[in-house]
């Protein structure tokens, strides 16, 4: 299996989440919650594909060069004991040698609904189109927590 390419990659990734209180119900409704997310990945002496775009309504490996960096948010907002709206969006980019991140931009926004499964856990599973192209009939079921305070 053995290839003969070898580089150092390096990656940063943060993640904040932020409580936001009970926004449109009361009672046994989780909280609205932001999460923030801010990602790089860079590469030293690699070829110039080894890094993707990852936001959603990409697809990993369509996209490549040699460092990626994204920022991101999702707001996610209960409005029934179970059932959620989320918006999310960022901006993520390529760049490298001959790419700079200013040319190579590569946006994400969307909506959609969240299911608590589990609530113990706050476990939420949300349907998620696998592509940008508006075409597609097929959805991607994602697993995913609240990240509800305790």
């Amino acid at each position: 299996m053995g290839g003969q390419d070898s580089f150092d990659v390096y990656a940063l990734d943060a993640r904040r989440y932020i409580d936001l209180g009970r926004w449109i119900s009361s009672g046994a409704t989780p909280h609205s919650v932001l999460a923030l997310e801010l990602s790089n990945r860079w590469t030293a002496d690699a070829l110039a594909g080894y890094s993707s775009v990852t936001m959603p309504g990409y697809t990993r490996g369509n996209y490549l060069g040699e460092n990626y960096s994204h920022v991101q948010f999702d707001l996610r907002v209960p409005v029934a004991a179970r059932w959620g709206v989320v918006a999310f969006g960022g901006v993520g980019c390529l760049y490298g040698a001959e790419k700079s991140c200013t040319e190579n931009l590569y946006p994400s926004v969307g909506v959609g609904l969240t299911y608590l499964i589990k609530p113990q856990a706050g476990v939420i599973v949300r349907p998620r189109p696998p592509r940008v192209m508006v075409t597609t009939r097929h959805f991607i079921y994602v697993l995913d927590t609240l990240f509800k305070s305790l």
